[in-house]
């Protein structure tokens, strides 16, 4: 009968143990793709504020292209 290195013959305690690991795997995924997700609104912002710039500067080409560009990322509203 397998168990953990703390409780050998406890497979109770194995389970826990398989348990916590997969609930720490997937703890780290789901701060891995929030921090994908902040990223990626950040570089949104990013574009918007350098839209402003350039409209700010005159160039309004750029600005649009940036702008179009940012509202994509946002699911185009």
């Amino acid at each position: 009968m397998k168990g953990t290195p703390e409780l050998p013959g406890n497979v109770d305690a194995l389970a826990a143990d398989g348990a916590a690991g997969r609930a720490e795997d997937e703890g780290s995924a789901a701060q891995a793709y929030a921090t994908l997700a902040l990223a990626y609104e950040q570089r949104t912002i990013a574009l918007i504020e350098a839209a402003a710039l350039l409209q700010r500067k005159g160039s309004e080409n750029a600005a649009d292209e940036l702008l179009e560009r940012a509202r994509e990322r946002l699911g185009g509203f």
